[in-house]
């Protein structure tokens, strides 16, 4: 067979492929054969011991590895998976079907190691996805078996992919948020300087300052206490210390009493550098 004829065959068989993906996630009882075993079939099969599935195979450079993972993304996309599962907020170029859909992708990686999500996609109903009534009819899995030898390359970019798919653990903020309620014991009775960050969801300046605080905090830890203050929910704190009633209004407190404002950062081309300075005059000496 030529290439160009090989070419034809395998694009006419994914796009045979993509509507059996599509078509079988939706509906255990569809007609389209390619990719889908029967309800019957489908039964005998859940009840049979599996055969143990290959293993995957991962390009041990970090530059193939690299595109493979990125072959696995667009694959997940040229298979229809996207229909039955979301990978976290990414956008998708059509409807989902809302019938069928499975657990999100964004952390399956994870849950499930290379192996697992593998066998997950050679072999649905060893492991079906909670809630089982959900993704299951009569005891089978949604989920079509998917073992094409021409898509077997396909297949393991897609687990190398999925493999990867993992949300990081959002680090624990030391920046502590005060209330009219809690002021006093955490303002009020703490030791040494306090940082009162008065901010609003609206403020657009506010939200820019707010996660830098979150990073250097660790730097000032047992030297400089980091609070933040919700100006809507706290006007009698509001009051108190911000006269001006401006946002981003920064305060330094110690022992209760204000030491120094600032209204945002003063246009700072660097916000570490101006923290770092602001600081320093009332820290003392390393």
């Amino acid at each position: 067979m030529s290439n160009h004829l090989k070419q034809v065959f395998v694009s006419y068989t994914a796009s045979v492929m993509i509507s059996a993906f599509v078509s079988g996630c939706g509906n255990s009882n569809s007609d389209v054969k390619v990719g889908i075993e029967p309800l019957s079939t489908l039964t005998e099969i859940a009840n049979e011991k599996p055969e143990p599935v290959s293993p995957v195979r991962v390009p041990e450079n970090p530059a193939e590895l690299k595109l493979a993972v990125e072959r696995g993304h667009y694959a997940f996309h040229t298979y229809g998976c996207w229909h039955c599962h979301e990978i976290g907020d990414e956008e998708v170029p059509g409807m989902r079907n809302d019938v069928a859909m499975g657990p999100d992708m964004a952390d399956v990686g994870s849950r499930l190691n290379a192996e697992e999500i593998l066998q997950s996609i050679l072999r649905p109903n060893i492991a079906i996805a909670e809630p089982k009534e959900k993704h299951m009819v009569d005891g089978v899995s949604r989920m079509p078996e998917f073992e094409d030898p021409l898509a077997k390359d396909d297949i393991n970019d897609i687990v190398l992919f999925l493999s990867q798919c993992k949300l990081h653990a959002i680090p624990e903020t030391m920046v502590v948020e005060v209330t009219s309620e809690n002021y006093n014991e955490i303002v009020e009775n703490s030791n040494g300087l306090v940082l009162l960050d008065f901010w609003a969801e609206w403020c657009f300046a506010c939200l820019e300052i707010s996660p830098i605080l979150d990073e250097i905090a660790p730097e000032y830890q047992d030297r400089i206490k980091f609070c933040k203050i919700e100006v809507d929910e706290n006007p009698l704190l509001v009051e108190k210390f911000v006269p001006d009633v401006m946002f981003p209004c920064l305060v330094i407190v110690k022992d209760g009493k204000v030491v120094d404002r600032k209204y945002g950062m003063g246009g700072a081309q660097d916000p570490r550098l101006f923290f770092k300075d602001w600081f320093a005059s009332f820290l003392p000496n390393p």
